[in-house]
């Protein structure tokens, strides 16, 4: 963006800020860049004031999330108002994420190889286990959840070291065969998802994460499976609360804990097409690719000053 707005100053060359999030506030929330050192402090108010630039200069802008959007236009910072946005989240191959892909002798032959039995209640996880995802919190949520469904199964998906998620659930006394870690290349991912009959994910909900768009909520609903997470992460209340696709907490305490397990009976009767239908209506690529040009189009047709 820096490049963007500097050359559409010097050519007159349209310029389309893809913002994705908010950076700044991500390196502060993601204790990158601490404040209390005033190196940083400085570098935090640039960006700040670049990002404001870039938001008053370009021809579009394009977020991530409705709650992005509607911060956005709170910020005074901004000039040349009304600015042109769209939302537009990160996007899947809803095709290639698709229950009826899955190979039923191939998940057979893997679920043996687990060590998952067809009684088995398996929750999933998909992905890293960094800055952003709170593991400690969503093993503590699946210890609860062993006192109300023992026959439940915990099943990473993720290229993070075993030896790390190992070391916090044997903390929390949970029986070793109760945890399933997996490393999955990008053409095995839909057949673990399709394991299990839910998946989880909580995320730190922090100021900047109202510009975020799990792309793994997308994924997952497109297999058709519900979803258990946190409020205060872009859009994912509104989405699943809208959808009926999933269930969310909004405390990391034993009472909402309840709540989600309270919810699971129901969610396991949700059919798989229920959740199909809101990640083709909120996360499809082909939407995404159309929505896209239809932006390009828009910002060559309408030149904003800068």
């Amino acid at each position: 963006a820096l490049i963007g707005e500097y050359l559409k100053r010097k050519t007159g060359i349209r310029f389309i800020f893809d913002m994705r999030g908010f950076y700044a506030d991500e390196r502060i929330d993601g204790d990158i860049w601490n404040q209390n050192k005033l190196v940083y402090r400085l570098i935090y108010r640039y960006f700040k004031t670049k990002e404001a630039k870039f938001l008053s200069c370009a021809d579009y802008t394009i977020c991530l999330t409705d709650s992005a959007r509607k911060e956005i236009e709170t910020w005074r910072s901004i000039h040349n108002r009304p600015i042109p946005i769209e939302v537009l989240p990160c996007c899947v191959d809803t095709d290639y994420f698709h229950p009826d892909r899955v190979n039923p002798e191939e998940l057979k032959s893997v679920a043996a190889t687990l060590g998952i039995e067809k009684e088995d209640l398996v929750l999933s996880y998909l992905g890293a286990v960094g800055t952003w995802y709170l593991l400690d919190e969503m093993l503590d949520f699946f210890k609860q959840l062993l006192g109300r469904f023992p026959n439940a199964k915990f099943l990473f998906i993720t290229h993070e070291q075993k030896e790390m998620i190992q070391k916090k659930y044997r903390a929390r006394g949970i029986p070793e065969n109760r945890l399933i870690i997996v490393k999955a290349d990008h053409s095995m991912v839909p057949t673990f998802l399709a394991l299990s009959q839910l998946s989880i994910f909580f995320i730190k909900p922090v100021y900047s994460k109202k510009a975020s768009s799990p792309a793994k909520m997308g994924e997952i609903l497109s297999m058709g499976i519900p979803i258990l997470c946190n409020s205060e992460v872009g859009d994912t209340t509104e989405i699943i609360g809208s959808t009926k696709t999933g269930a969310v907490l909004q405390a990391f305490n034993a009472t909402d804990y309840d709540y989600l397990i309270d919810q699971i009976p129901e969610l396991l009767k949700t059919p798989k097409m229920q959740m199909r239908e809101a990640a083709l209506t909120y996360f499809s690529l082909e939407k995404g690719v159309k929505k896209y040009t239809e932006i390009h189009k828009k910002a060559l047709l309408s030149k904003r000053p800068c």
